[in-house]
């Protein structure tokens, strides 16, 4: 996850100088207390039938030095399904999941900073959410959208790095391939995300 952190800080429009210079430090810096998941892992229905797809578009575009390392490990990473929040329907929960690789409860544990990946079906819409911890995203897929705040979306595309500041709202799309998406998490990284809410329930487009 060196590399990946290494990559994800290299965008000097992502962070302040000083935050980027204090996030490259951290693979460092940080004291592991070894792996948490040890045994292979059950994974979610959405990783059996997008997470191959998907390291492949991405090892065929330019991103090998990213997927490489992630396949050697594919049956341990520990991916989460969906949410439990059933105001997000069922739907959601079989179309997305996220892995924590390194972290408070990563594969590799430590509470100075998190990594893991993102990863979810083609056409799914992950709604709008904040969470404490600042988030940096790079993008290894073709069509996906983004928005900080407020619409419009906006396309990135790959290799590009998104930062989600400190409780900034934000939303994500795919498009006709699947969302695939490294993440770095930095400051909180132990207060979990929270999908904003309305007066009808969790905020849509």
């Amino acid at each position: 996850m060196e590399g990946l952190v290494q990559r994800l800080c290299a965008d000097d429009g992502a962070l302040p100088g000083a935050e980027r210079a204090q996030a490259r430090t951290y693979p460092a810096q940080a004291t592991y207390q070894g792996s948490s998941q040890e045994a292979e892992v059950q994974h979610p229905p959405v990783i059996s039938r997008y997470l191959d797809q998907a390291f492949g578009w991405a090892a065929s575009h330019g991103f090998d030095d990213i997927v490489d390392p992630l396949e050697q490990i594919k049956a341990q990473i520990p991916w989460t399904p969906g949410y439990s929040d059933p105001e997000l329907g069922e739907a959601f929960a079989e179309n997305f999941a996220y892995a924590e690789i390194v972290g408070p409860g990563g594969l590799l544990r430590t509470n100075d900073y998190s990594a893991g990946l993102t990863l979810f079906a083609p056409g799914t819409l992950y709604e709008w959410h904040n969470h404490p911890a600042v988030e940096l995203y790079l993008v290894l897929c073709q069509g996906s959208t983004w928005a900080l705040h407020q619409p419009p979306f906006e396309a990135k595309a790959p290799g590009e790095v998104v930062l989600h500041p400190s409780n900034a709202e934000h939303a994500m799309t795919s498009g006709d391939q699947p969302f695939l998406a490294p993440w770095l998490w930095l400051g909180d990284v132990q207060s979990a995300a929270q999908f904003t809410r309305d007066e009808k329930g969790i905020r849509s487009i």
